[in-house]
């Protein structure tokens, strides 16, 4: 646990319960000396109202006080005897201060003085309340922090190397509510009507009270209108830069800097050269990015003094007058560098997110420079960064050499070969960087060699914490950093390019974004990964509980685990799982690996940048396409991007988009505040794009043409023409994708499938086909996989894949309006059939159909293998049928016995701006199911190309979902229902074998009550009898009420006789 994290936690619950427990304390005094009769007494002694107030006021925070002392205390002995809770005596002093007392003074001045004004306790409590629950959960951390008096989203995390990083809005803010606590009390003591005791009387506390608010409200007014002034600077940065050419036309080659850093200052120069890549055109002037911070004292150009100019975070170097095609700079500066203007490319809701270490909070820092402490990265441009929209979107190669001294005796860590001498630290870089990092700190290092790479781990001198974990491993230690180094680089082709590999531990509080162009942030850098202090955050960091887990994991298989054993399971889950793994949360060693390219999603100290984003780069003179793409690709082949049961994948949400908004990948990009990331999108199409060309070259060829374009173009820019021919087929090809062009979707249509058992020779094999058809607007690609084996009942619900290996898997190209039947065969028996359909119009993106009943083969049949036309339409609804889908218009559902709560009428209109902005498809959740009729996608359901069902938690009946047909013909009809899997929504098993849905079918003769059990084993039509049924409309209805956890509303047909 982070340092001070038990008393933080612990006062921050206090916090919030002593808040409210105050509200009843403070506006009950008055009228409970009332009813005691006690006010008689004093209001014939000779008594001051602020005696009285102030007495009751000590009174009562006194007891809380008190209580504070006790959780501080019973902290500090937990702090004592846990084995990983990191302790500073400091957090033990400051956290009363700034969390408990001045929410105390606050609290009990508001209280005491709305009970003055309205003079009614209940109507006291009802307002002070309301306020509190007003701040908690709307106001939240609106304006920048200032309505939060109760803590609870203010960064208070306290760091062991910076401890507090908002120094500023803890005293205005925490001290501005002390104030305004206190100016409430003298309020108090003015309005108390008592008899006049005293000549001035209680008239002379206005002033105090009346100067002591104005001084709080002015902190609260400083610190909003340093932010607004720092938020229009960082808006000022932006607009500068959408206004910079896509690329600028030269390149930083090389860096040589020198640096001295003292107190918290740095002061040195930076040596580069620029190379002029802008065939026949002469440079003017040069634009960099650099640390407003830092101020620039001089600039030299081939040794010559040149003019330049500073502002926000741009160098601008005029006069450039030298027609070479490489040319020298030299920068001098001194300054503080900050982080003010960090992420000024992301949306403002996006960089004051709040920095949660569940439920705690951090702040959110991009660089520290202190007396004791540096961290810089490029993030922070502490050297200057060619100023061009491409500069965190294409990555591009230099050298560098470092050179640094510090008055504090600090410990520095960057990319490179290091060395010391005379005080001075060196840092001699052996490979081409993208980006370089600089940290220094009291810092204590320790390595060990595997297969020529230097593994290291720097922390605080005292911060070895895991090292008793690990006591038993000794000379197994590199075998298994072996074992996990050379599985990863298996699976995903390239080996690790540098000599070194260090974890450092940084403070807690530094926050690193994602951009939707890369999946790579600054908490990965060439050579090393930060790790917040004491792995906060990061499950298996939490040695103590995963060695518990591990044996009682060993207990419940009755084993007997040694502790050699042991550790090695911890330190393979904590290695595999928290940098193997590109995905947070998934485990690196089971097979659940399946989210979207979501950001949210992506680790932050996944070790796959320092193999791929790092090292290999494609130029691009627009958006960074094929780059997003190559990406998409390599990552792949160790992480399933395909969603998770239940939750939409990026390629979902991307074709959601999509089929509601028409235009181009750039003018798209240039949109703000889309539904979803452009990165998504793009990566949609390059995958469909990539998908095209291992249709046209084969799977294994396309793999091994990559694998060689990596291998000779390691830390250099691959030439974009390499892979449009790729993925064209055509050697002129200048583009993969025209960008300017409107996307257009395919859309697929699957039909009939089969599944025959038959004798090849004198061995059985196995032939599944399915029809498809394309019905878009232009051609498309599906890749047909299969899979086999145990299967199981998957995932929560029972709609997983989990235990199934795939056994076949090919890529077919699917022309517009063409009809065929794609068949396979196979040697041992699938479970399943999975369709991926890319860039489509089709939703879920990926649809399963189970295949497991395999029929013996007819008489005379042939399997024909891979693609073949049909002499047909695919269709899934007969001549003789009519069906009502979930999303057709004859459907809808009713949540409600039709009272309108004001609940409802919220309910309500969230549902309908939940389709208006394109998110009315939501996550499916059997655990805690929604409480109303939600759409969910589902690829096991009956669906044209959008499969997706209606799901609710079993109610009582009044809410229902109908199914309204419009039939043609007068007659008889077999009404059928589709019904669900036995096994979706059972969690856990909990559902009872009887379980049944109830519907209601409206024909000419009335209306019949239909109980249909739900106990087969895949989705399928349920039979729910014969009736007659003139022209006209036709209704079942789908009760919510069932023994089952959930009610799933399909779809229902009518079948004419």
């Amino acid at each position: 646990m982070m340092v001070g994290g038990l008393p933080y936690m612990n006062l921050w619950v206090l916090n919030i319960v002593q808040a409210i427990i105050a509200v009843f304390l403070s506006a009950d005094f008055l009228s409970r000396d009332k009813k005691l009769d006690t006010t008689e007494v004093i209001y014939v002694r000779n008594m001051s109202n602020f005696q009285y107030v102030a007495g009751k006021t000590l009174g009562i925070l006194s007891v809380f006080g008190g209580l504070n002392l006790l959780v501080l205390a019973i902290t500090f002995v937990i702090n004592f005897v846990s084995p990983d809770a990191g302790f500073d005596i400091v957090t033990y002093v400051m956290y009363p201060l700034i969390i408990s007392f001045p929410t105390l003074m606050f609290i009990l001045g508001l209280s005491f003085f709305v009970m003055q004004l309205v003079r009614n306790q209940a109507v006291t409590f009802i307002l002070v309340l309301g306020y509190i629950a007003t701040t908690i959960f709307y106001l939240k951390g609106k304006h920048f922090g200032v309505w939060d008096f109760i803590t609870f989203n203010t960064p208070l995390a306290y760091s062991s190397y910076v401890g507090f990083t908002n120094i500023s809005q803890l005293v205005l803010i925490r001290g501005g509510y002390f104030l305004m606590g206190l100016s409430f009390i003298l309020l108090t003591i003015f309005k108390l009507p008592r008899l006049s005791q005293t000549k001035l009387g209680s008239k002379v506390m206005i002033f105090p009270a009346i100067i002591i608010m104005l001084l709080a409200l002015s902190g609260f007014a400083y610190h909003v209108i340093q932010n607004v002034h720092n938020e229009s600077l960082i808006e000022q940065q932006a607009q500068q830069e959408k206004a910079l050419p896509i690329n600028a036309g030269y390149e930083i080659s090389n860096y040589d800097i020198v640096l001295a850093h003292q107190g918290n200052k740095i002061t040195g120069d930076v040596s580069f050269n620029v190379v002029n890549t802008a065939q026949n055109k002469v440079i003017k002037q040069l634009q960099f990015f650099f640390n407003n911070g830092l101020k620039v004292n001089e600039v030299l150009v081939n040794g010559s003094q040149a003019s330049f100019s500073q502002k926000l975070n741009f160098l601008y170097v005029h006069g450039i007058k030298t027609p070479e095609k490489i040319f020298s700079l030299k920068v001098s500066f001194s300054g503080t560098p900050n982080d003010k203007l960090a992420y000024f490319d992301l949306s403002r809701e996006e960089r004051e997110g709040l920095h949660r270490y569940d439920p705690l909070v951090a702040g959110k820092k991009s660089c520290f420079s202190t007396s004791g402490y540096l961290l810089l990265t490029k993030e922070s441009f502490w050297y200057p960064v060619v100023a061009e929209r491409n500069a965190f979107r294409i990555q591009k190669f230099f050298t560098y050499n470092l050179k640094i001294k510090s008055s504090s005796g600090l410990h520095f860590i960057s990319q490179g070969k290091k060395t010391e001498k005379d005080g001075w630290t060196y840092f001699k870089g052996d490979k081409p960087y993208t980006k370089v990092s600089l940290i220094g700190g009291p810092y204590l290092t320790k390595s060990v060699e595997v297969d020529s790479v230097q593994f290291a781990v720097s922390v605080r001198n005292d911060g070895f914490f895991f090292e008793k974990y690990f006591e038993n491993l000794g000379d197994t230690l590199p075998s298994l950093i072996q074992e996990i180094k050379q599985d990863y680089e298996r699976k995903l082709g390239v080996k690790y390019p540098y000599k070194r590999l260090s974890l450092v531990e940084i403070p807690l509080h530094f926050y690193a974004h994602f951009r939707g162009w890369s999946i790579s942030n600054d908490n990965t850098q060439p050579e090393m990964i930060f790790v917040p202090e004491v792995g906060a955050g990061i499950r298996d960091f939490n040695l103590s509980s995963r060695v518990q887990s591990e044996q009682q994991r060993a207990k419940r298989d009755n084993k007997e685990l040694l502790d050699k054993e042991m550790e090695t399971n911890v330190f393979m889950n904590l290695i595999g799982n928290t940098f193997a793994q590109p995905v947070q949360g998934r485990r690196f060693f089971r097979s659940e690996s399946n989210v979207g390219r979501t950001l949210d999603s992506w680790s932050a100290y996944s070790v796959f940048p320092l193999y791929y984003n790092y090292v290999y780069s494609l130029n691009e003179d627009d958006l960074p396409f094929l780059n997003m793409c190559l990406e998409s690709y390599m990552l792949n082949r160790v992480h399933d991007s395909n969603g998770r049961f239940g939750r939409m994948s990026s390629t979902d949400k991307s074709i959601l988009f999509l089929n509601k908004n028409k235009g181009s990948l750039k003018e798209l990009a240039d949109k703000e505040d889309l539904e979803i990331s452009i990165a998504d999108i793009m990566v949609t199409v390059g995958n469909n794009q990539f998908a095209i060309a291992q249709s046209r070259v084969g799977v294994d060829n396309f793999s091994i043409y990559i694998d060689s374009l990596l291998r000779t173009h390691q830390m250099q820019l691959i030439g974009q023409a390499s892979v449009n021919k790729l993925i064209t087929g055509d050697d002129g090809a200048e583009s993969t994708i025209n960008t300017n062009a409107n996307v257009e979707l395919p859309s697929f249509l699957f039909g009939k499938s089969q599944a025959y058992e038959f004798i090849d020779g004198n061995r059985k094999r196995y032939y599944v086909s399915i029809e498809v058809a394309n019905k878009g607007e232009t051609n498309g690609i599906i890749k047909a996989s299969l899979q086999g084996g145990r299967g199981g009942r998957g995932g929560r619900g029972g709609g997983g894949r989990r235990g199934m290996s795939t056994s076949f898997e090919e890529i077919y190209l699917i022309e517009k309006g063409e009809n065929v039947r794609i068949g396979i065969v196979v040697d041992n028996a699938p479970r399943m059939m999975s369709i991926h359909t890319y860039l489509s119009k089709n939703v879920p993106s990926d649809t399963r159909f189970p295949v497991a009943d395999f029929k013996e083969a007819p008489v005379g049949f042939q399997a024909h293998v891979g693609k073949m036309p049909l002499d047909k339409e695919v269709s899934i609804i007969q001549a003789n049928e009519t069906i009502v889908d979930n999303e057709d218009e004859g459907f809808s559902v009713v949540n409600t016995s039709g009272r309108k709560t004001l609940k409802e009428v919220i309910l309500t209109m969230q549902d309908e701006e939940n389709v208006e902005n394109g998110s009315e498809y939501k996550t499916l959740s059997f655990y805690r199911p929604a409480t109303r009729w939600t759409p969910v996608l589902n690829s096991m359901s009956f669906g044209e190309f959008t499969k997706s069902v209606y799901y609710k938690k079993a109610g009582d009946g009044n809410a229902v979902a109908q199914f309204k047909a419009k039939l043609d013909v007068t007659g008889r009809y077999n009404v059928y229902a589709m019904i669900p899997s036995q096994r979706l929504g059972n969690f856990r098993g909990r559902d009872p074998k009887d379980a049944s849905y109830i519907f209601t079918v409206h024909h000419d003769d009335g209306e019949d009550l239909v109980e249909v059990p739900i106990d087969q084993d895949e989705s399928e039509w349920a039979f729910l009898g014969e009736y007659y049924f003139s022209e006209g409309e036709a209704i079942v209805e789908l009760s919510d009420k069932t023994t089952k956890r959930v009610v799933i509303a399909d779809a229902v047909k009518w079948v004419k006789l």
